[in-house]
């Protein structure tokens, strides 16, 4: 009875393939509603509702508004990006179906859990994902990762939680580990135990995209693009180390965007964000986060800033008060240099220890990071724990 489908899919491209291929069949022949939602795109055959919030309303009257609705009163058919995996309640829906599979099975979890919550009305839900053909998935080995990974994350957590159950997991997590095993011997032999801890991250589930941050970007660009082009470079901004809730998020410091000056498209290898450098320094001169670790910084910043549309007049204050002394002068002088101290560290150690492997790259005049001067800074957030 319930006809309600949320699909999902990785690129905004794709689901607006979907919702073109898909929406005027459906409508004429099914007699159902079908929206889209994704970074870029926002539009249904529901009423000319075209509005985020709107379409997701009518996708999920009863958990939104608590309207129980009939018939073609409401959308049916949702096609989503993961701009929604998390924080919606859409549990008037009983079925996900992911139309191509995320490579971290956290977000597979995320997505699932839009409508495996609490007050649902379904008896019963359940996820449908569409895997690659065979000769895609030979070359790939998509579906064996991301099962390996969802069983490492299961056993590591409630056992019960894997959404990809499969017959032979026992084989699957075997050779998980075994390849887990010799890797982790392999850096601890190399690179010795003191520095494990960084490299593990390449093995980690927090291999997240930045798709969901690029589309908040898209959709900032729409209203003040002009505004943003227009904007000096080393412009800073102040805030309290609470979100809008009043949350402690992360430590007292400055996350400093850098550009490096001598771009190198080879470097994009090591850095995702290439030619932009994100490093979170704390107060004391040491490196929080590296850009290596750019999607929790952006996490962070955004929890620190999404919604604060008015200056901290105590803090702004207290910083021009700050700058007018020499002290507070080499303060931020000496946090600026400890990191792109940081930045040529972790790029010098990461250069030489991935040329021997897939995606590394050799060392080369142009790509080389080597001082002060290969970089200007774009902007700095100061954090501040003194609201």
């Amino acid at each position: 009875k319930n006809k309600k489908l949320l699909i999902f899919t990785t690129y905004s491209d794709t689901a607006k393939y979907l919702y073109d291929s898909l929406s005027d069949y459906i409508r004429k022949n099914l007699s159902l509603n079908v929206a889209l939602v994704s970074g870029s795109d926002t539009v249904s055959t529901y009423n000319n509702v075209n509005k985020f919030d709107d379409i997701l309303e009518n996708f999920s009257p009863y958990s939104k508004l608590g309207e129980m609705r009939t018939g073609n009163d409401q959308i049916d058919i949702l096609i989503a990006t993961d701009c929604i995996s998390e924080g919606q309640n859409l549990q008037d829906c009983d079925t996900v179906v992911n139309y191509d599979i995320h490579w971290n099975p956290v977000r597979l979890i995320q997505r699932f859990g839009r409508i495996d919550r609490i007050g649902s009305i379904n008896n019963s839900i359940q996820m449908i994902c569409f895997w690659p053909t065979e000769d895609l998935e030979s070359y790939i080995q998509l579906r064996n990762r991301v099962e390996a990974r969802m069983i490492l994350a299961d056993a590591s957590a409630t056992a019960d939680d894997n959404l990809l159950e499969e017959q032979n997991q026992e084989d699957v997590i075997k050779r998980d580990l075994t390849y887990r095993e010799k890797q982790l011997k392999k850096i601890i032999e190399e690179k010795g135990v003191d520095d494990t801890e960084n490299s593990i991250q390449d093995l980690s589930l927090s291999d997240f995209s930045l798709e969901d941050l690029q589309n908040d970007l898209r959709n900032l660009m729409e209203t003040r693009k002009d505004s943003l082009k227009n904007m000096p470079t080393g412009i800073c901004a102040i805030t309290p180390n609470t979100d809008n809730n009043g949350n402690k998020v992360g430590n007292n410091g400055i996350i400093f965007c850098l550009k490096q000056k001598n771009n190198s498209i080879e470097n994009s290898k090591l850095n995702k964000l290439q030619p932009y450098y994100l490093v979170y320094v704390k107060n004391d001169g040491s490196i929080l986060y590296t850009y290596k670790k750019s999607r929790e910084i952006l996490d962070i910043y955004k929890a620190l800033c999404l919604g604060k549309t008015e200056p901290y007049m105590n803090l702004c204050n207290k910083f021009n008060e700050r700058i007018k002394t020499q002290e507070g002068l080499e303060l931020y002088n000496k946090l600026l240099k400890s990191a792109i101290s940081g930045i040529t560290k972790y790029y010098q150690n990461n250069l030489f220890d991935k040329t021997s492997g897939r995606g590394g790259i050799l060392p080369t005049n142009e790509n080389q990071i080597k001082s002060d001067d290969d970089f200007e800074l774009i902007t700095w957030l100061i954090i501040d724990g003194e609201n």
